[in-house]
């Protein structure tokens, strides 16, 4: 899947294009570790049962996006490598079918959990 689509607002203004890749979209059952293909992608979490998502050390400047398909809980958890990470109130954990957060990573070690999370 590869496509380029013009977004226009109020008024036609072109504010840019947008390129989907293969992995602009990830789907996830169960426990996982991020990795490359995770990298600035959304994932599409329909996990069964709750699950924990292992944050590592990655390269710095990219946002994960994580949408709950599901009602189970994610819970997110320091991996190898990693420092921090930061989230809004001490939260480490999504539930309730389409809570949102996003990893934000602004350096190697460290990284910024936010978004609809409880």
């Amino acid at each position: 899947l590869n496509q380029t689509r013009n977004l226009i607002v109020t008024g036609n203004a072109v504010l840019g294009k947008c390129s989907l890749s293969a992995n602009s979209f990830v789907t996830e059952t169960g426990d996982f570790t991020l990795g490359l293909n995770h990298r600035g992608a959304t994932v599409l979490l329909q996990n069964p049962s709750a699950i924990t998502i292992t944050c590592p050390a990655l390269v710095p400047g990219h946002v994960t996006t994580f949408i709950a398909e599901t009602q189970n809980i994610a819970s997110f958890a320091t991996g190898v490598g990693m420092s921090g990470l930061n989230s809004f109130n001490g939260a480490s954990e999504m539930a309730g079918i389409f809570a949102q957060a996003q990893i934000i990573y602004k350096s190697s070690s460290g990284a910024f959990l936010g978004g609809n999370i409880v």
